[in-house]
Order: C-alpha cells, then structure tokens, then sequence
C-alpha cells in the first residue's frame, strides 16, 4: 500500500476488521499512503470512526501512544491536504492537547507547525482555543 498499490486495499481492510489490535497501525498505514498518493480515504475513515474513538483510551497508554499520537497527526494532515480545513484544525487541536497529557514533546512540534501552517483557516474559536492550549504550557 505504501508504494500505491491499492488493489491490497480490500484485502488489507478485511485482515483490520478481524484484528482489532492492528486497527490503529493499519490506519496509520493507510493514511501514510493516501497521503503520498493523494487518494481519498473518506469512506474508510468513516466506517472505523466508531472503532477507532472506542480505542481511543487504550492507545493513549505510555506503550501504544505513538501510535494514538501519529494518527490524530497524520488524519489531520489528510483533512488539510483534501481542504478540510475545520475538520483538520480540530484534530490538531485534539492532538496538542493530547501530547501535552502524554507528554509527548515531538507529536506536540509536528501538531503545532501543522496548525502554524493552517492558521489563516482557523475561526476565532480554534484560535482561541489554541491560545489557551499555548498558555497551558508556560504554567
């Protein structure tokens, strides 16, 4: 899938929903690829949504949290390369505030250099609830 080939896809998708525990890394998979491919991955976004919400708290431990954190990166750099601008934001939002729980210094730089580069798509809400993520820190 990485290298394009996307007739794996189905395939990939049908060995995902029987294996619970590769969900999250296969997703990362997958956005890696429809990132460099610029495909859409809208429909399979939507059909682990639940899923991937669901395991949300188990991906956050200390040994799986690159995996929770790589993901809301690079599904809100998806979003920003297909024009969802509002969708990206808020997941970045969602990230930077989840590495700085998790501690997570180098998630929390890539987040904060994606929202820098978007930040002319951004509502006074986001902006403001940036702001205060930001003052977060210096306390």
């Amino acid at each position: 899938m990485l290298e394009g080939k996307m007739d794996v896809l189905t395939d990939y998708l049908k060995f995902l929903q029987s294996n619970e525990e590769e969900l999250l890394p296969g997703m990362l998979t997958i956005l890696e690829s429809a990132i460099s491919h610029k495909y859409s991955i809208d429909s399979i976004q939507t059909d682990f949504e639940n899923q991937l919400t669901a395991m949300g708290k188990y991906y956050e431990t200390e040994r799986n949290v690159r995996y929770f954190i790589d993901y809301i990166y690079l599904l809100a750099k998806y979003y920003s390369i297909n024009g969802k601008y509002y969708d990206s934001i808020n997941i970045i939002l969602q990230s930077l505030t989840s590495c700085i729980r998790l501690e997570d210094d180098t998630g929390f730089r890539k987040s904060v250099v994606l929202f820098e580069s978007l930040r002319e798509h951004t509502n006074s809400d986001q902006l403001a609830e940036y702001q205060a993520i930001m003052l977060k820190i210096l306390d």
